[in-house]
């Protein structure tokens, strides 16, 4: 799987790689799914593997389940949308808006790349919830890098997890690669 959603210009592909990336290649991760968006697997399948299309709705169900961040979840949309796109000017306008974000996060990565100590507003925001020095711990130990771990060791949320990661991978403190989380 590649490292996260804005790596994708399809949300099918994207949701290929995220059921293959599960545990048994994903067997039964697409009847999770179904009974999240409270259809069948056949229909799951359709949608994957042929023209059929996620309504906006299944989309944002989706996001719930997958527990995608804010931004993370507006983009996966983006995804929904342009594929559901009925003329080439509609595309456009998305593909577009979709490289936008792109160009932002690349800027925002190579910005905190460059800088070797927090921003005193950074430091504030990372020493006022613990998770985020635990989570920071958690990424140098090899059975606890995904976000899911993460979440079990912490019994914290998903989404607050997911919160907390973008934030430290926002400031350089960790890095996302093949799915897994790394020191930054």
């Amino acid at each position: 799987m590649k490292n996260s959603v804005y790596d994708y210009s399809s949300y099918k592909a994207y949701l290929r790689d995220l059921i293959r990336g599960n545990p048994r290649f994903g067997h039964g991760f697409k009847t999770k799914i179904a009974n999240a968006l409270n259809c069948q697997t056949a229909y799951l399948s359709q949608v994957l593997n042929r023209d059929a299309n996620f309504s906006l709705e299944q989309a944002e169900e989706l996001n719930h389940f997958i527990q995608h961040s804010k931004d993370e979840g507006h983009f996966f949309l983006l995804l929904v949308q342009l594929e559901r796109a009925g003329t080439q000017r509609l595309k456009n306008r998305l593909k577009a808006e979709m490289q936008e974000i792109r160009t932002k996060r690349d800027t925002l990565k190579e910005r905190v790349e460059k800088t070797e100590s927090l921003s005193v507003e950074n430091q504030m925001r990372y020493y006022s919830r613990w998770y985020f020095s635990a989570l920071h711990i958690l990424c140098t130990i090899q059975n606890y890098r995904t976000k899911q771990k993460m979440a079990e060791a912490l019994h914290l949320p998903l989404n607050v997890v997911v919160e907390a990661l973008e934030f430290l991978q926002s400031v350089g403190l960790v890095k996302l690669e093949s799915g897994e989380y790394l020191p930054g």
